[in-house]
C-alpha cells in the first residue's frame, strides 16, 4: 500500500467536461495544476495537483511514489 496517496472517490466528466471534486480535497479558490500523462501518444492518467505545488516538487513525489 502507497501511503503517500489514496482513492478519494470517483468522479464523471459532465457534458461540459466539467468535474466535481469531493469534499474537502481543496478549498474554494484554489488553483489546480492539470498534469496529462501519456502513453504510446494518448492520455492514460490525468493528476490533479495543487498550484502552489511546484514541477520539482512534483518530480519528487513521483520518485519517492515510483520507487517503492
Amino acid at each position: 500500500m502507497i501511503k503517500c496517496c489514496k482513492i478519494d472517490s470517483v468522479i464523471s466528466v459532465g457534458k461540459d467536461r466539467q468535474i466535481t471534486l469531493p469534499e474537502g480535497c481543496c478549498e474554494i479558490g484554489d488553483k489546480m495544476t492539470v498534469i496529462d500523462w501519456l502513453k504510446d501518444g494518448k492520455t492514460c492518467c490525468i493528476c490533479l495537483v495543487k498550484g502552489s505545488v511546484t514541477i520539482d516538487e512534483y518530480a519528487e513525489m513521483i520518485k519517492k511514489v515510483s520507487i517503492k
